[in-house]
């Protein structure tokens, strides 16, 4: 059998590949969807600008390095974050990103959402110590069919302006799933 279409899934510091068809198969099965299936391609073709498939083993191996060193960090009685590197930055967005994705939206669902109401002229959302920002996808795809709004206006605030290219990936991973549209904006604010 010919294999045309994957998914990545995490595993460890690494990837599982899995036809698309057994990756549907497995979230019907389970009942609940952990994250979008497409989330992780997303990531590491806006951070690496390749698909993980082009990776060369030395890319991979430096890759799994960065996050190995990242990790390693809070082993430690007092976390030294080294995000003012590059290297670091794209770490954290293979080794956390995805998972801030789906708790958010479930927060969303759960306990804001029933408190707003369906239709604003301007939704207006914050996002504070932000890093890249995998909070906002989580929020945008729970408001997504149940909120309505005009215009969205998204501020994310953050000391390290290192973040800034990342939290742009965040908004284009919105654009191109269709969570938010070109009249939007998106403004960073360095604290």
């Amino acid at each position: 059998m010919k294999i045309t279409s994957y998914t990545l899934l995490p595993f460890g510091a690494g990837f599982l590949a899995y036809t698309d068809s057994e990756v549907d198969n497995w979230i019907m099965t389970k009942g609940v969807i952990l994250m979008d299936k497409h989330l992780y391609e997303n990531v590491i073709q806006g951070t690496y600008g390749m698909k993980v498939m082009d990776f060369s083993d030395e890319m991979a191996a430096g890759i799994r390095d960065d996050v190995d060193h990242l990790r390693r960090n809070f082993w430690k009685d007092v976390c030294h974050s080294e995000y003012g590197t590059k290297r670091l930055r794209k770490a954290y967005m293979m080794a956390y990103y995805p998972y801030y994705v789906e708790p958010m939206r479930q927060v969303m669902e759960d306990w804001v959402l029933p408190g707003m109401r369906a239709y604003y002229n301007d939704l207006k959302l914050s996002f504070f110590s932000a890093g890249p920002c995998p909070e906002m996808v989580g929020v945008l795809e729970a408001l997504k069919g149940k909120v309505q709004h005009r215009r969205l206006g998204v501020q994310v605030h953050d000391l390290e302006f290192g973040w800034t290219d990342l939290q742009e990936l965040s908004w284009h991973i919105c654009m191109k799933v269709g969570l938010c549209s070109v009249t939007d904006s998106l403004l960073h604010v360095i604290i």
